[in-house]
């Protein structure tokens, strides 16, 4: 079930498993993947129950490497790419926060320009100075 919904969502991205490992090695995502990507792509990092199964299939005798890779389903073949990247899962963390970043900063000032212009028309109000006046 994990590889099937893997695979739909990997399928999605329009980027095949080498050059998303590459993506995600050069923490370099600007204009390639979207956050919610990158949130989807975290759910499907090998763990590592799965690393050690895919190195113990792809390193087993038999058949060359290509030929396995070529056996697996797309969500094996993204794990597979993944695993050549060092530090995957931080790296995808990274990129995750880069994505958000703008939209996060970009919302915190128009909360900001927000309060400031609250506060200005507090400062400018009659009527406050003379609610304070009766009360104080």
């Amino acid at each position: 079930k994990r590889a099937n919904n893997g695979g739909i969502i990997l399928a999605r991205l329009k980027l095949d498993h080498d050059e998303l490992a590459d993506v995600v090695d050069r923490v370099d995502a600007q204009g390639v993947l979207t956050a919610e990507q990158m949130q989807n792509i975290i759910e499907y990092l090998p763990t590592t129950d799965e690393r050690k199964s895919l190195e113990s299939y792809m390193l087993s005798g038999g058949r060359d490497a290509a030929e396995k890779f070529e056996g697996l389903c797309e969500c094996e073949k993204f794990m597979v790419a993944m695993m050549t990247v060092p530090h995957a899962k931080r790296k995808v963390r990274a990129l995750l926060f880069r994505l958000q970043f703008e939209n996060f900063l970009h919302s915190l000032q128009h909360d900001a320009s927000l309060i400031d212009g609250a506060c200005d028309e507090l400062c400018g109000s009659v009527r406050l100075r003379k609610l304070l006046g009766i009360v104080l």
